[in-house]
């Protein structure tokens, strides 16, 4: 049976390669594993924490909720029934220049960000239009009631690795620290590589014989 990674048998690797089974060290192995999958998300910008998000605008509300875990806006358009409407990012200060009035309703063109959990749109749409957004999202963290994601299914290695180096922080092993460090890091450029060919793929032009 091929084998695969959970939070519970990471868990258990971390003790196996540490051969630590002490209190202390189990009750940290939580937070080395948070704090990994925090870093992975900051080193790592790939397909699998892209996430498609779409909805509908309320008519004359500019706020649009941001999905959990947020990060970083790709792009974000909305459909006006004919066609597919990007939307330009702009400042929070611009959006309100721009539109300053506290009423008022027409075709939105800019999006902001207002704050870490909403969008501000410009100007308040004036039609309940179906909008998507791409983003950037930290995917749903590991623990005992969810033990999979996509990191543990595509990329056990980087995550293992990255939990490593917090392990090693924790027992305050320099030498060590270094070793996991150089691992982690190649083993993150394997992911960053596929991700480079994907995009290749997707923007390569195939001529094909009739």
């Amino acid at each position: 049976m091929a084998q695969s990674m959970t939070y519970n048998s990471l868990v258990t690797t971390l003790q196996s390669y540490q051969e630590r089974v002490d209190t202390n060290f189990i009750a940290q192995i939580p937070t080395f594993i948070m704090l990994a999958e925090w870093r992975i998300a900051t080193d790592l910008k790939g397909l699998g924490y892209l996430q498609v998000e779409q909805g509908t605008f309320s008519i004359g509300n500019p706020l649009v909720q941001k999905p959990a875990f947020w990060k970083e806006t790709v792009s974000f358009s909305y459909n006006n029934g004919t066609s597919v409407i990007p939307l330009f990012p702009r400042s929070y200060e611009y959006a309100r220049t721009y539109w300053p009035q506290v009423t008022g309703t027409a075709p939105p063109r800019f999006y902001s960000d207002m704050d870490f959990n909403n969008w501000w749109i410009t100007p308040p749409p004036d039609q309940a239009y179906n909008f998507e957004v791409l983003s950037y999202v930290r995917i749903q963290p590991l623990d005992t009631s969810t033990q999979t994601n996509w990191l543990t299914a595509n990329a056990p290695n980087v995550l293992l690795n990255a939990c490593m180096v917090e392990v090693q922080k924790w027992l305050k092993n320099p030498a060590m620290i270094q070793q996991w460090e150089q691992t982690y890091r190649q083993s993150l450029e394997g992911i960053e590589r596929e991700d480079v060919r994907r995009i290749k793929d997707r923007s390569e032009i195939r001529i094909t014989q009739e």
